[in-house]
């Protein structure tokens, strides 16, 4: 076992990655093609066989065997037989992403039943969006989730944030040119970033009293109109992920 981390032009591993071609050395000794970064960590070493595991979309890693002086040396039968099972755990590691990225699916589409089978049973418009923003909060665990409704004149007619029991009341002008809400609204369309600090177009709207660095943010359509926004912000271990925001676009 080594814990060098080893660049794909680097030593006998990094050029099979590289090429995705399978290697024979029958005596290393003799082969000055490669920079011996990790092989010559390998005493007395004299005969190497290197397989790359790869699927036709993906390299996973290289499968090297070493034999030392006084060893035989390995044969095109031992390439073959590496090869073989150099696809085999190929195959094995694709269906294992396959079926995590199945459970991901499955679990999306119950957070969505969840969160549709609440709107149908709850009447009270006000209860219904306090009842998405707590869930939403424990869905993606965040600090803060905010929903607001809006009318045709870009105005917020009121607020629900989570771990408030009842909806809060006020109106707020939009500015579709300076608010991310307002691009939100104007653009149809999601609003994810990861970290505010890295976006240069927000660095100068940092409030730090009630500074957030990554948050999600998208409108609420109804028969093509933004009538709300759904506003997720603060993860609370690390950051929003790409799988946070493929689920976000289909929860609401």
């Amino acid at each position: 076992y080594s814990d060098k981390v080893l660049t794909n032009n680097e030593g006998i591993s990094g050029w099979v990655i590289t090429q995705m071609k399978p290697i024979l050395i029958s005596d290393i000794t003799f082969d000055n093609r490669f920079n011996r970064v990790l092989e010559g960590d390998i005493k007395n070493l004299k005969s190497v066989l290197s397989v790359p595991v790869v699927t036709e979309n993906k390299k996973h890693g290289v499968i090297n065997l070493y034999r030392l002086d006084g060893d035989e040396n390995f044969t095109l039968d031992d390439l073959k037989t590496l090869s073989i099972f150099a696809m085999q755990i190929a195959t094995s590691l694709e269906n294992n992403e396959l079926y995590l990225q199945m459970k991901e699916k499955i679990f999306q589409l119950s957070i969505v039943n969840e969160v549709s089978n609440s709107i149908n049973a709850i009447l009270d418009i006000k209860k219904l969006l306090c009842k998405i923003v707590g869930m939403v909060t424990d869905i993606f665990a965040s600090a803060s989730a905010t929903i607001s409704v809006i009318n045709k004149e870009k105005n917020i007619l009121y607020k629900v944030k989570s771990g408030i029991s009842d909806a809060t009341t006020e109106i707020i002008n939009i500015n579709v040119d300076q608010n991310n809400f307002g691009w939100v609204v104007s653009k149809k369309d999601i609003l994810f970033v990861q970290d505010i600090l890295k976006e240069n177009q927000y660095k100068n709207k940092i409030n730090k009293r009630h500074f957030t660095d990554n948050f999600m943010c998208l409108p609420i359509l109804i028969q093509g109109d933004a009538q709300g926004i759904l506003f997720v912000s603060d993860k609370a271990i690390g950051k929003f992920t790409q799988s946070d925001f493929e689920l976000f676009s289909i929860v609401v």
